[in-house]
């Protein structure tokens, strides 16, 4: 015996996420939707994303801000200064990037 299965959002379920959600805060707008229709903000993100209307919010305030310092722009910083060869830098970008931070410190 096979069971029927139970739609976890019902229409109007649905409709309200349609109206509700932007894009523009996504937290923000994800919990109210979950209040709304009663379910958690993981559910509610999940069905967003199966309707294809869920848009990931940015990275933090430092990637608009401008490049985002990675271990391998310090490696290749540190890779300049000391005449480093381009299999040197890519071994060094491996290193911890607090290590990297002191090594690029201490040669400025």
């Amino acid at each position: 015996m096979s069971k029927a299965k139970t739609a976890n959002y019902t229409e109007q379920d649905i409709a309200v996420l349609k109206a509700g959600y932007t894009g523009a805060d996504n937290a923000t707008e994800v919990a109210a939707l979950a209040t709304a229709t009663g379910k958690t903000p993981a559910s509610v993100r999940a069905k967003l994303a199966s309707l294809g209307l869920y848009v990931k919010a940015e990275a933090g305030a430092a990637a608009s801000e401008g490049e985002r310092i990675t271990k391998q722009v310090i490696a290749e910083a540190i890779g300049q200064k000391i005449g480093l060869q381009e299999h040197e830098v890519e071994g060094l970008s491996k290193a911890p990037k607090a290590a990297l931070d002191k090594v690029l410190a201490a040669l400025a």
